[in-house]
This record gives structure tokens, sequence and C-alpha cells, in this order.
């Protein structure tokens, strides 16, 4: 297999051109890696070309290998077990919280940023995400908040508060091919009972890849709690056999990731998914 990368497209041209003319000194290091596996040949090819050409043509372009090339492979990552655990909100799935606000508002006949006041300003959500409050009780404390003007909300909260989410379908296909390679994974989240179940019916195929999950309010308390961290360490150990560090955090809140990097796990706060996947290639692991 030939894999040619540059910086944008006619970079990509000047490495083509740079492996046909050197083409009998680059067999030259393939034969010598024998029959090894996932092991190849890697060069660095320097490339020039005229400046005003827009053309996707090799007229013109120089091109250089620097240096020897050098064989390059996976095989010390290959021996290393690794697992991946996962936040959903802000990193598997998108959400806009104030879908459910505003939903609420309207049937309140209320201002939208009034709700949210009125609820965030109450230890109501986070109750519930320890799973001190049941789906029902923490639906009838939301509606006690608006009194009468609550109405029927309670038969609508389920629906209002569950449906906020849509997947990034990047990270969704991330996860299908460590999947494929083996790499156990584990969702860990901070969420509560409507958002799971919206996300796990809505979406079963993406929750379905994990192999476990820890999640808040079945566990009884949220990260950064240390013992969230050590719940799910030691799944991964007695199931997979993975070290703790060997185990890499993905989570789009910074003070988690700081908590789980305390703990000796391999962190990393989701911004982006090109940097995601610069990130997680450099801990030996490839996704495309």
């Amino acid at each position: 297999m030939l894999w040619f990368s540059g910086i944008h497209g006619r970079g990509t041209l000047g490495a083509y051109k740079g492996l046909l003319e050197n083409a009998v000194r680059l067999l030259v290091e393939v034969r010598k890696l024998g029959n090894q596996e996932d092991v190849a040949v890697s060069c660095l090819v320097r490339i020039r070309y005229p400046a005003a050409s827009r053309d996707a043509s090799l007229e013109g372009i120089e091109a250089e290998i620097l240096g020897q090339p050098v064989s390059c492979g996976r095989k010390a990552f290959a021996e290393r077990r690794r697992a991946l655990f996962v936040d959903l909100g802000g990193v598997l799935m998108d959400f806009d919280r104030t879908r459910t606000y505003r939903a609420i508002a309207h049937q309140v006949a209320m201002d939208y940023r009034v709700v949210q006041q009125a609820i965030e300003s109450t230890d109501l959500r986070s109750r519930y995400e320890r799973g001190l409050l049941s789906d029902e009780d923490f639906c009838q404390s939301l509606c006690d908040l608006f009194g009468e003007r609550a109405g029927n909300l309670l038969r609508l909260l389920p629906e209002f508060w569950g449906d906020i989410f849509w997947p990034n379908y990047e990270m969704f296909g991330a996860l299908k091919c460590l999947k494929s390679q083996g790499v156990p994974l584990l969702l860990l989240s901070n969420t509560n009972g409507l958002h799971f179940s919206h996300v796990s019916k809505d979406y079963p195929e993406i929750i379905g890849l994990f192999d476990h999950c820890v999640l808040s309010y079945q566990f009884g308390d949220e990260k950064p709690a240390p013992g969230v961290f050590d719940a799910a360490v030691d799944w991964v150990s007695r199931h997979h056999r993975v070290a703790r560090s060997d185990v890499l955090y993905v989570d789009d809140m910074e003070d988690f990731v700081q908590a789980g990097r305390s703990l000796g796990l391999n962190g990393f706060v989701y911004r982006s998914y090109a940097h995601f996947v610069f990130w997680l290639r450099k801990q030996g692991l490839y996704v495309p």
C-alpha cells in the first residue's frame, strides 16, 4: 500500500513525484523489511513548485527526499493494551439545553431566560444527576417551580427535558474504528435518567458501541469525584486487563480532565475532532 500525504493537493502531487523519481531507492528499503507486519518505510519530501501554477500537473514540480528513508510501524503500541473513556455531552453528542428552557417557557407563558434562571438557581439538576431524585420526582419538582402556570407540563416534561441531543458523527465513526481494533470503550458521563434514555432510544447504534457505562445518576456521584474514575478503571482492569496509565480519557470539561490526570489517566480536553485525531495518533491509536 502506498500513501501520499502533503499539506494540500499540490503537495501530495509533489510527494507522488518524489516517489516516481526515487522508486528504486525506496524499493531497496522496502525489501529490507522482509515479511514484517505493521511496518512501513517513511520519507520526508521537500517540494518546490511554480507559485503561479494552479493546475494539477507534475510539470515544474521539484521533489527532493531529505535524509534517509526510515522504517516505522506500530509494533511498540501493538503490545500495549489501551482503553478509551469518553464523555457523552460535548464530545460524543452535541446538545442545546436552551431547547428545554424554550419549550417549558412556551408551555408556562414565560420568557425562557426566566425559566432558565428559575431552574438553574436550584440544586435540582445536580441532585437528579447524582441519582437522588427519580424521574418522576424531578419532573414534579420542576413543575412546582411554576405553580399554577405549569398546567399539563408534567406530562410533557420527559420529552422537553430529554430531547436536546444530536450526534457528533465524526466521533461516532472514530469509536466504530477503535471498536473494530479491539479497544475497550467506556462511557463516563454526568447525566440523568431522561437524558440517557432519550439518547439510548434515539441512537442505539452509538450507545451500543460501549463495553461499559459509568453514569452519575446510576453510580450516585459525579465527576470529578475520584470514585467515579476509580470505578471505571476498576472495571476495565478486571475485564480487559488495562492498566490505569494506559487509559485514555476524553472530556470537554477541563477540570474533569485535570481530575482524571491527577489519578493517573491520560486525559484530553475535547475541542475539535481534528485535534482529537492528532492526539489519538500520538497515543498509538489510529482512526481516519
